[in-house]
């Protein structure tokens, strides 16, 4: 075991040495935002990696349904627009919309984290009720929408 994971090691390195990624103007200039070579990289090889599992896991489940892959080739397109600085210069997520409308339901906005997550909170607020409306108005186009009360004795 111990000799793969020496050989897996000498891969990494060989690959970073092959690309130029362990010098130290690329790992310099990717900590000064001038050289993203390190960035792509690792974000093509979670990328890959994941659409490699993704295809992995989809053969194990012989189901010849692509709507995963389709919707995974949509969410990428839709995230790389919304990071673009011509899009919104933001990532997809979440994360400062809860404590955002806590605060301001609860009327404890003063402090002093609500002044650094109001502009992203807002964006966030807004992207989630288009996810919300996007699901009320396509289950409704699709005759799937119905109101149902879930109960168990």
């Amino acid at each position: 075991m111990n000799f793969i994971i020496l050989v897996l090691g000498f891969l990494f390195g060989a690959i970073l040495q092959y690309a130029k990624l362990n010098r130290y103007n690329v790992i310099s200039g990717m900590a000064t935002l001038e050289n993203y070579a390190v960035a792509k990289a690792i974000a093509t090889a979670i990328g890959v990696g994941a659409v490699l599992i993704a295809i992995f896991v989809h053969r194990l489940e012989k189901s010849k349904d692509l709507k995963w892959l389709y919707s995974e080739i949509g969410l990428a397109i839709l995230n790389v627009i919304v990071f673009l600085s011509v899009g919104t210069n933001r990532v997809i997520g979440a994360s400062t919309a809860y404590p955002y409308v806590a605060d301001l339901f609860t009327g404890t906005a003063d402090n002093n984290y609500f002044p650094k997550i109001t502009d992203s909170g807002k964006w966030e607020v807004l992207f989630l009720a288009g996810a919300f409306l996007s699901g009320i108005i396509i289950s409704m186009l699709r005759k799937e929408f119905k109101i149902t009360v879930v109960h168990t004795n």
